[in-house]
């Protein structure tokens, strides 16, 4: 059954089905023609809004209410005011020398002939993750597991030397046989 409406001085075809699971054939000549609403691409406009123009947006931004500079609050004249009164005591300054002496800890290892210097202060965040699996086979397969979770992003800039490290402290733990 096909009837014809008009809406907004556009004509509709439409086809009503009485059977819903049978649908109209394609080969048939019937065009529906829809009319899109118009559509508004600002974000922040309501329903109400849709009949204005932008012209009707416009703001003249001189007769908008500003604050001045005597309005803001100046937080470096007061003093902040810590719940419990508790003082803090300051992060000791170092000297270079001392930094770099607190800085790196070494440890010298010797893997299979040739001697290799481990910086255990770049690797000390990621030690709780480090894990020796044990062998299998005749003893002579070490299992070497590294959890993923934990491990620098390789973004970092000192990721390889970190890695390179990690790797040391798990081979010279191995018992070589």
């Amino acid at each position: 059954m096909n009837k014809n409406k008009t809406i907004q001085n556009k004509t509709i075809k439409t086809h009503t089905v009485d059977n819903p699971l049978v649908l109209p054939s394609c080969s048939s000549t019937q065009r529906k023609k829809l009319s899109a609403p118009r559509i508004s691409l600002s974000l922040d406009q309501s329903e109400d809004d849709l009949g204005e123009t932008p012209d009707d947006l416009d703001i003249n931004v001189d007769d908008l209410d500003t604050p001045d500079e005597g309005d803001y609050l100046d937080y470096t004249d007061h003093e902040t005011d810590w719940e419990g009164g508790e003082v803090y005591n300051p992060i000791p300054t170092y000297s270079a020398e001392e930094e770099r002496q607190d800085g790196r800890l070494w440890r010298t290892v010797i893997i299979g002939e040739q001697e290799h210097r481990i910086n255990m202060k770049i690797i000390e965040p990621y030690m709780k993750v480090i894990s020796h699996g044990g062998y299998y086979g005749n003893g002579v397969n070490a299992i070497i597991v590294f959890a993923a979770c934990f491990l620098p992003d390789s973004d970092k800039v000192d990721y390889h030397e970190i890695m390179e490290n990690l790797f040391l402290i798990i081979v010279s733990a191995f018992k070589v046989r």
